[in-house]
């Protein structure tokens, strides 16, 4: 009798086993299905225009597109890279208005005076410079910084930041000259930002922390980092949002991750794909764009929505990593360009959104793919 019990026992243990089993492959189907059908949801969408640059050049070269940057008036358009030439288009035609060589090395960044017609561009060959917005005054040499510079930013007054492969981050006056001198740590900084309102300088780098100081005193208000016991890896994008409340952050991980600046705690993070992240920007106040390095083919562009951390979009057309992204408030439209020498544009503000029934059921597909692939 006991051992009729027993093997009765057995049997049930076996049983249970194997209805676990099923439940685990059903459950694994079911998660497979849903990540296809959330990939499936993401539209894909092809860029408005294009700039094909270095074509007026009699050359097989092509530049790498490295920074794109819109004037005050919204009526040009610099683009520079790697061939050491500053590039001026008119927005309304997208035709070229000027072309000069004005740096020894490769141009990482271009801004302009948020209030004046003048251009500031630096590389690697330590300078900046700076310029008329229409060409009239060509290239005189602003500051001279001892290092190469990677990072260049504007603030709503005009003071420029200054960064590259040194620990030091350089904050000057409109005459040029170095008016405070930050430390980020380990050296090497690969991002740098303003917020909107000018209060805040961020940067991120090498170790993979991203610091926050206050412009006005120089003091350092707080470090971000990664959420966990991750490693840390470095930071090659950062963007504040416009209202200037949330700081995206990007880098080798592959992880964009959203901060809250008013509470200084991790507000989302978006589902990990292949690929480090190069660049990031948001557009308006409820979606953020990211490129990533991908292998030989189309690099796409995908843009989020925010609020709810789904894919929305993905912009396809660039056969090379995108470097550089950049939302223009007044047109809507997001610029991109990178290493298929191109310029492309966007229209990101008036596409239609998803329900609140939408976004809730992509966001738990999407929540779903990403417990899968863990």
């Amino acid at each position: 009798m006991t051992e009729r019990k027993s093997c009765l026992v057995l049997r049930s243990r076996r049983v249970l086993v194997l209805g676990v089993a099923v439940l685990a492959v059903l459950s694994l189907s079911f998660l497979e299905c849903t990540a296809q059908d959330a990939q499936a949801t993401v539209q894909l969408e092809r860029p408005q225009w294009e700039i094909k640059v270095g074509d007026n050049l009699r050359s097989d070269r092509r530049p790498v597109v490295s920074s794109v940057a819109i004037s005050a008036d919204g009526e040009r358009m610099a683009v520079v890279g790697d061939d050491h030439r500053i590039r001026i288009y008119t927005t309304a035609d997208r035709e070229l208005d000027f072309d000069i060589p004005l740096h020894r090395d490769w141009v990482r960044e271009a801004v302009f005076h948020p209030t004046r017609p003048e251009l500031y561009t630096a590389g690697d060959d330590g300078l900046i410079r700076r310029m008329s917005a229409a060409g009239k005054r060509m290239g005189d040499e602003f500051a001279k910084v001892g290092f190469p510079i990677r990072r260049l930013a504007i603030r709503t007054d005009g003071t420029l930041a200054a960064a590259g492969f040194n620990k030091k981050i350089l904050i000057l006056d409109d005459k040029g000259e170095t008016i405070r001198t930050l430390e980020y740590p380990g050296g090497d900084v690969r991002a740098l930002s303003f917020s909107p309102g000018g209060k805040y300088l961020a940067a991120g780098g090498r170790t993979g922390i991203v610091r926050m100081w206050d412009v006005e005193t120089g003091s350092k208000l707080t470090d971000y980092g990664t959420d966990g016991d991750e490693p840390v890896r470095p930071v090659e994008a950062i963007a504040f949002s416009s209202d200037g409340r949330q700081l995206a952050v990007g880098g080798e991980d592959r992880v964009v991750r959203i901060w809250s600046i008013d509470e200084g705690q991790l507000e989302r993070r978006l589902p990990q794909r292949a690929g480090a992240i190069r660049a990031i920007a948001f557009c308006g106040s409820d979606r953020l764009v990211e490129s990533r390095t991908a292998a030989a083919g189309e690099h796409p562009l995908r843009v989020w929505d925010v609020a709810s951390g789904t894919a929305e979009t993905d912009l396809i057309g660039h056969t090379g990593t995108v470097c550089t992204l950049l939302f223009d408030g007044r047109t809507g439209q997001l610029i991109s360009g990178g290493y298929d020498t191109t310029v492309r544009g966007w229209q990101i503000s008036d596409k239609p959104r998803l329900s609140p029934a939408e976004r809730e059921a992509l966001r738990l597909s999407m929540q779903a793919k990403e417990e899968a692939d863990r």
